[in-house]
């Protein structure tokens, strides 16, 4: 019977100090760990959003003419090359913008290599020739090739209103809210209208989402990511998004 009961308190004591171990876990280890993960899910999900409704393409290709004559002649590209319409721009390889209007471009003496810049979105103005849209075909042993494009990726600021943004639609829980600034590499604004927030009293942007202040009794996670905002010409200005959310 001692022998039983010895075996019994074994037992309870083992029990209990498992229980102790698991208390400490839950008590000093979790804590510690979950909040940092739900800050990190949370300004992810704010990230992956804005940069869905505001980020673009601008694509930068080489084109070769393989001509025996100058003058002007029709592209007549593919839309592999670029979009269609006026999406487009046409650069020498100095730099300077070249003499084409649509499809026609004047091809100068010893200049068979150009850069073209275009997008899917927003487009260029080009210099008038003067010539109508049914100008020269193409010289018979002039060939045209492509590079592969240059890809340069950042924030079409044409999308950063509320309207575009669209907020209240983001893939974000409800009952959590979030803050989100374009700020200049310095801290200061980029730009004090692109403020965009999700908040209990419904979505604000500009001056007076900057101007809400965040209840004190809450835990306010936070998160400084490098963008650049990237226009048409391929022109970039650095930026920080910062996020806070709550």
């Amino acid at each position: 019977m001692e022998k039983k009961g010895s075996i019994h308190i074994d037992w309870i004591v083992s029990v209990a100090l498992f229980m102790t171990f698991i208390i400490i876990i839950f008590g000093f280890i979790k804590p510690g760990y979950e909040p940092v993960f739900e800050g990190d899910v949370l300004i992810k999900l704010v990230s992956d959003e804005f940069n869905s409704k505001a980020e673009w393409e601008v694509y930068k290709t080489m084109l070769s003419f393989d001509c025996d004559t100058k003058g002007v002649i029709n592209l007549g590209l593919s839309p592999t090359y670029i979009p269609v319409g006026d999406k487009y721009k046409l650069l020498l390889q100095n730099g300077n913008v070249a003499n084409y209007n649509g499809n026609l471009i004047d091809l100068p003496n010893n200049n068979y290599n150009f850069w073209i810049i275009h997008n899917s979105d927003i487009g260029y103005n080009s210099d008038n020739l003067g010539l109508e849209d049914d100008g020269p075909e193409d010289p018979k042993n002039c060939q045209i090739n492509a590079a592969n494009p240059i890809v340069f990726k950042g924030i079409n600021e044409g999308e950063l209103d509320l309207v575009n943004l669209d907020v209240n639609t983001w893939d974000f829980p409800d009952f959590r809210y979030f803050r989100l600034k374009v700020l200049n590499p310095s801290g200061s604004y980029y730009d004090n209208r692109y403020c965009f927030a999700k908040l209990p009293s419904g979505d604000m942007s500009g001056n007076t989402c900057d101007n809400y202040k965040i209840p004190d009794e809450v835990e306010v996670y936070s998160s400084g990511l490098g963008k650049v905002i990237l226009d048409k010409d391929l022109n970039q200005n650095q930026v920080i998004l910062n996020i806070e959310v709550w």
